[in-house]
């Protein structure tokens, strides 16, 4: 009975933070809030008439994420501008929930800027909790996502990978 309870706060917990103004809300504030922010979807993708086309952009995306992450600062990250079609398709499978940019690997092809900055779930195992909440006598633990589409606490990254790359 206890762990539904603490699940039960917890859970009160972060739907009271996330229902919060970002000036009020315990959690730091989102990176990316700008980006869905109402009306900010024009700045990225393209339209027909008012009808957004979620994977057709007006900017170049990695052009869009240099604007805040210097590329020599990202760390381990696959590369972009690659023509998966051009690989055969025993060694290269690209699902559809990792969309490619104009057929290409692109930075949103792996992440999503619109997912949230925060998890109660590690990316990744080992991974060191990004910020901790006091809630009473407990405390809750939040882990970076790193907006990726793909991962899991004890696989971490390998899910994302072996997505497509399936003999890895």
């Amino acid at each position: 009975m206890a762990t539904i309870g603490k699940a039960m706060l917890a859970l009160l917990l972060v739907g009271f933070a996330l229902s919060l103004s970002p000036a009020e809300s315990p959690l730091p504030p989102e990176p990316h809030r700008a980006m869905n922010a109402a009306g900010a979807c024009a700045g990225c993708h393209a339209f027909a008439g008012t009808t957004l086309i979620p994977h057709e952009f007006v900017v170049e995306i990695p052009a869009k994420c240099w604007e805040c992450h210097a590329q020599r600062a990202l760390g381990r990250s696959h590369p972009i501008g690659v023509d998966p079609s051009r690989s055969p398709a025993s060694v290269v499978q690209i699902p559809a929930d990792l969309p490619l940019e104009n057929g290409r690997v692109s930075c949103g092809s792996c992440h999503n800027p619109h997912l949230p900055h925060l998890s109660r779930t590690r990316t990744f195992p080992k991974q060191p909790a990004a910020f901790r909440q006091s809630a009473g006598r407990d405390e809750i633990e939040w882990y970076q996502t790193f907006y990726l589409r793909k991962s899991d606490p004890v696989a971490g990254f390998e899910p994302l990978c072996l997505a497509c790359h399936k003999d890895l």
